[in-house]
C-alpha cells in the first residue's frame, strides 16, 4: 500500500505544471492527513516492502512530498530534529546525492544553466541572481530538503551541494536569501576547479560588502564605516588561506563587473606574478569593447606595461574586425579613461598602428562611387580612429 502511495506521488510530480505547492493538497490526500511524525513512522514501518536497490529513490520521493506538506506549518529545525535517527531520512540523503550528481538516468534533474555565454563566471552569478525565483519553481521541493538538512547536518549539506553537477540548485541555495551561511563554510568552493561554484560562492561572500558600500554612498555615517571596516577584515581573513592563482582569478572577475572593492584586492594584484595576471586577463571576453574597457581598473592598480599592451592589442583587433560605431559611441568615454593611463611607449605604438590602418581604409572618392558598402564601413571606422588618435596625442 505504501509503495503505491509513493508511486502516485511520483506521477503527481512528473505531471506537475506549476508550483510545487499546488500539489500540497494531493500529497496530503495520498499520505493521509495526519501529524508528520505519524506519516514518517508509517513510511518507516513499510521500508522492507520496497526494492532494496531503489530505497534511496523512494525515500527521496517521500520526503519531497513531506517537505511540501510541512513547509508552512513546521519550522525546518523542528522537522530536522525529528528526522535525525530515521533510517528513511539517511536513505533520502543518499537519494539526493544520486539526484544531484546525475549518476542515475531515472533520478536526475533537467534544469540547465546558460553560463556558456559568459566567460566571466562572476558576472554570470550576478545575472543568475535575478532569475532564482524562476528556477525555484521547478526545484523548490529539492531546495526545501537541502534547507532541512542544513539545520541538522551542515557537513552533509555542503557535501551534497558540492556534488551538484549542474550547479542550478547550488546557485539557488546560495542566492535565494533564505539562509545565512558562514563565509568559512564557503572557502572549499572558492578553491574549486568548478568556476561556477567558485564564483557563485565568491558572489555570495561579496554581497554584504557591496550592500554596505551602497548604503554608505547614499547615507554616509560613522557607524556604517565601522561595519565596512569590519567586513573588509573578515574578507581579508578569508582570502589569507586561498592560493594566489584562485585569488587573482576571483578578484579579476570581480573587478570586471563591480566598481567598489576592498583595498587589499589591489595589493593582491600588485604582488601577483605578471604572467599570472596576463593569463587570467585573457580568460575575459576582451574581444568585446564593452568588456575590454573594464581593464581600466587593472591598469590603474598594476601600473604594468604588459597589461597596457594587452589593451592596445585587443583594441586594435576590435577596430579592425568590428569597429561598430554604436558600441564605440556608448563606450568611448571609458576608452578615453584607459588611454589617459597609458605609458608614452604604448601610446606611440598605438599611434603608429592606428595611422597605418587609417591609411588603408577604403575612403577615396573612387571607393565612395564604386564600393559603397566598404566605403560606408570604412567611414565609420575613420571616425573612430580619428577620435582615438586625438586622445593619443593630447
Amino acid at each position: 500500500m505504501m509503495m503505491q502511495k509513493v508511486e502516485k506521488i511520483v506521477d503527481l510530480i512528473n505531471a506537475r505544471t506549476g508550483s510545487w505547492y499546488h500539489l500540497k493538497a494531493e500529497f496530503k490526500e495520498t499520505l493521509g492527513d495526519k501529524k508528520f511524525q505519524e506519516i514518517i513512522d508509517d513510511f518507516e514501518s513499510h521500508l522492507s516492502m520496497f526494492p532494496k536497490n531503489k530505497l534511496p529513490h523512494y525515500c527521496l520521493i517521500f520526503y519531497l512530498a513531506l517537505s511540501i506538506i510541512t513547509s508552512e506549518d513546521i519550522e525546518k529545525g523542528e522537522l530536522a530534529q525529528c528526522l535525525i535517527r530515521k533510517k528513511s531520512y539517511h536513505l533520502m540523503k543518499m537519494g539526493l546525492q544520486i539526484f544531484l550528481s546525475s549518476r542515475s538516468k531515472q533520478l536526475k534533474y533537467e534544469a540547465e544553466l546558460t553560463d556558456s555565454r559568459y566567460q566571466n563566471k562572476y558576472k554570470y552569478a550576478c545575472f543568475f541572481s535575478g532569475f532564482v525565483p524562476r528556477y525555484e519553481v521547478e526545484l523548490r521541493g529539492y531546495i526545501l530538503l537541502l534547507e532541512i538538512i542544513y539545520e541538522e547536518d551542515r557537513k552533509n549539506f555542503w557535501k551534497l551541494l558540492s556534488s551538484d553537477k549542474q550547479n542550478v540548485i547550488f546557485l539557488c541555495i546560495l542566492l535565494n536569501n533564505r539562509c545565512l551561511y558562514l563565509y568559512e563554510e564557503l572557502v572549499p568552493f572558492l578553491v574549486s576547479e568548478d568556476k561556477i561554484k567558485a564564483n557563485g560562492a565568491f558572489y555570495y561572500i561579496m554581497r554584504r560588502f557591496l550592500y554596505l558600500i551602497r548604503i554608505d554612498q547614499t547615507n554616509y555615517n560613522k557607524e556604517n564605516q565601522q561595519y565596512i571596516t569590519k567586513e573588509i577584515q573578515i574578507l581579508t581573513d578569508i582570502f589569507r588561506g586561498i592560493p594566489q592563482e584562485n585569488k587573482i582569478s576571483l578578484i579579476m572577475n570581480y573587478l570586471f563587473e563591480e566598481r567598489s572593492y576592498p583595498s587589499f584586492f589591489a595589493l593582491e594584484i600588485q604582488q601577483a606574478n605578471i604572467e599570472l595576471i596576463e593569463s587570467v586577463l585573457r580568460e575575459q571576453n576582451l574581444n568585446d569593447l564593452r568588456n575590454l574597457v573594464r581593464i581600466h581598473e587593472i591598469i590603474k592598480i598594476s601600473k604594468k606595461i604588459e597589461i597596457e599592451e594587452i589593451f592596445a592589442n585587443y583594441f586594435l583587433d576590435w577596430v579592425r574586425n568590428n569597429g561598430n560605431f554604436y558600441i564605440w559611441e556608448n563606450n568611448k568615454g571609458a576608452v578615453k579613461e584607459v588611454v589617459q593611463l597609458l605609458h608614452c611607449s604604448i601610446k606611440e605604438k598605438l599611434i603608429k598602428c592606428v595611422t597605418s590602418y587609417k591609411d588603408k581604409l577604403y575612403i577615396s572618392s573612387f571607393d565612395r562611387q564604386v564600393r559603397h558598402v566598404l566605403f560606408g564601413q570604412a567611414k565609420e571606422k575613420m571616425n573612430i580612429v580619428e577620435e582615438f588618435l586625438e586622445w593619443l596625442v593630447e
